[in-house]
């Protein structure tokens, strides 16, 4: 699936990424995120989970990969994915994808698109039962963009932040029939 954005080039994350993942996370998530209910909460969690040392650190792991969205401005978007199976099903054969992140300027071009289809497909090239996520349910934009796709609520969680009150919904797409 082809992005119409200009001269994007899909790879995989490497650690002199870390500061640019971790400044491009922090500002779509806090752009996506933010409301009066959690704003001391959510700079707390940007400023432990959002630093270049945390992303290295994420990225040390072996279990744990990114694939980047590099353009000729820099970084625009990235995954975050992990090999692992769901709560309650932790031996399943699963990739989980922590995080898909687009620059804000970069919603609506097709980056998110592109960047889930290139998830689902390493998925497929490792023999993955599925790709499964979290999603916070009033994110009703991502939450529909992951239907679109085929993925179907399997389960809940509480979400990141006491003050919000929100539930995550688990995610998944089958990827073997």
């Amino acid at each position: 699936m082809e992005s119409k954005i200009k001269n994007i080039h899909l790879r995989v994350g490497i650690e002199q990424d870390a500061e640019s993942i971790a400044q491009l996370g922090s500002l779509a998530f806090e752009t996506a995120f933010k409301n009066e209910n959690n704003a001391a909460e959510l700079i707390d969690y940007l400023s432990t989970e959002y630093t270049a040392q945390a992303i290295a650190q994420t990225m040390s792991k072996p279990e744990v990969s990114f694939r980047v969205a590099d353009s000729e401005v820099g970084i625009r978007g990235f995954t975050q994915l992990e090999d692992a199976g769901p709560p309650g099903d932790e031996t399943r054969d699963a990739l989980k994808m922590d995080r898909l992140y687009i620059h804000p300027s970069n919603i609506g071009t097709g980056l998110g698109k592109t960047l889930l289809q290139d998830a689902i497909e390493l998925a497929k090239s490792r023999n993955k039962e599925s790709l499964w996520l979290m999603v916070l349910r009033p994110n009703t934009r991502a939450v529909i963009f992951y239907r679109d796709f085929g993925f179907i609520q399997f389960g809940t969680s509480p979400g990141k932040f006491k003050g919000d009150a929100e539930i995550e919904l688990w995610m998944k797409l089958d990827l073997k029939t």
